[in-house]
């Protein structure tokens, strides 16, 4: 009886856990569709820091309201994720990372016309920046 018991409650958790995983994990679809509005945010941010000058202090939430004003809809499509920026030299760049802001998803940096990263391909790496703008914008 306790066995049959226990594999109950373990197959319940492993249905559970399973059901979990499916749902906060990311599909293909909904990545690309992602990175084509990242390239638009990204965009945005470059031609901020590089005409727009700034504020030092801009926390990254800041910048990104900063550099989306003219169309702050730009921002909508990262609804549930955390999505973080990245500006220095006059260049820009966008992170988008995991609701929970701990895995490393999609990457642009605005000087480029395609999206630099798509990240969630590979395993899971932590939310930080791994764009060196310094070594792909002119």
């Amino acid at each position: 009886m306790r066995a049959h018991l226990f594999a109950l409650i373990c197959l319940t958790c492993l249905t559970a856990c399973s059901s979990l995983a499916t749902a906060q994990a990311v599909t293909e679809e909904e990545m690309l569709v992602k990175a084509s509005a990242l390239t638009k945010v990204a965009a945005a941010a470059e031609s901020a820091a590089r005409y727009k000058d700034p504020s030092p202090d801009f926390s990254e939430r800041d910048f990104l309201e900063f550099s989306t004003r003219h169309d702050p809809s730009l921002l909508e499509p990262f609804a549930g994720f955390t999505l973080r920026a990245l500006w220095r030299d006059r260049r820009g760049v966008v992170l988008v990372c995991s609701a929970d802001g701990t895995i490393r998803l999609l990457e642009d940096a605005g000087c480029t016309a395609e999206l630099d990263k798509h990240h969630w391909r590979e395993p899971e790496l932590p939310c930080e920046f791994s764009i060196d703008v310094a070594g792909i914008c002119p």
